[in-house]
């Protein structure tokens, strides 16, 4: 797909978007494989200037996980993503349950929403 294509796709993701899910990561997110970091640098663009909640992707099953970036600097309380690669095979966790990794369960707290979430059994659960 060319770097038009995807800007064209990337830039409809509205400022307001809680959770955002991808096919793939975006550049330097739990994407390293042996040619070097796979992710889409444009996608990352994209998540810099929309600032979602949660984006949650997979592709590089190796690589499956959480991590967080923060917009503006943690220390200075600014926003941040929580990036999950939700791969479900092809990685330590999926091979530790029979070959299927368990689902990732996420909850997101809106401010002056209250509302919580029960997780079933063996789910991955990440705030």
């Amino acid at each position: 797909v060319s770097a038009k294509a995807r800007e064209d796709a990337y830039t409809q993701m509205p400022a307001e978007a809680h959770v955002v899910v991808t096919h793939g990561p975006p550049f330097g997110v739990r994407d390293l494989e042996a040619p070097g970091h796979i992710g889409d640098e444009i996608m990352l663009d994209a998540v810099y200037r929309a600032k979602p909640l949660v984006h949650c992707f997979g592709h590089v099953h190796p690589h499956r996980g959480a991590s967080r970036m923060w917009h503006g600097g943690k220390s200075e309380g600014g926003s941040s993503t929580l990036f999950l690669n939700a791969a479900s095979i092809g990685n330590p966790e999926a091979r530790a349950h029979g070959g299927v990794a368990p689902p990732m369960v996420f909850d997101v707290e809106l401010v002056g929403s209250g509302h919580g979430q029960s997780h079933g059994p063996g789910a991955s659960h990440v705030q």
